[in-house]
């Protein structure tokens, strides 16, 4: 994360959580637990490893469904990174 230059937190975890066991069944609430080690989350969200990655590493590594259109993908593969 550091090389992307990616910020992360901890994911916070006090508190009450709601926690939904079935499509049946309504969802019930509980006190939350301690993670140990803490889950991270980052800054951004996802989206933000997504717009780090670069566009031919995103192409070679990533299956994208439906397919990425033939010329975006080409464009991306020609990318210098």
């Amino acid at each position: 994360m550091q090389q992307l230059g990616l910020e992360r937190f901890e994911q916070h975890d006090n508190g009450d959580m709601v926690l939904e066991r079935s499509l049946h069944a309504f969802p019930v609430r509980m006190p939350g637990y301690v993670n140990s080690p803490p889950s991270m989350r980052l800054l951004g969200g996802m989206g933000s490893l997504i717009d780090a990655l670069p566009p031919r590493l995103i192409v070679e590594r990533i299956a994208f469904t439906p397919a990425l259109p033939a010329s975006l993908a080409q464009t991306w593969q020609a990318t210098v990174t």
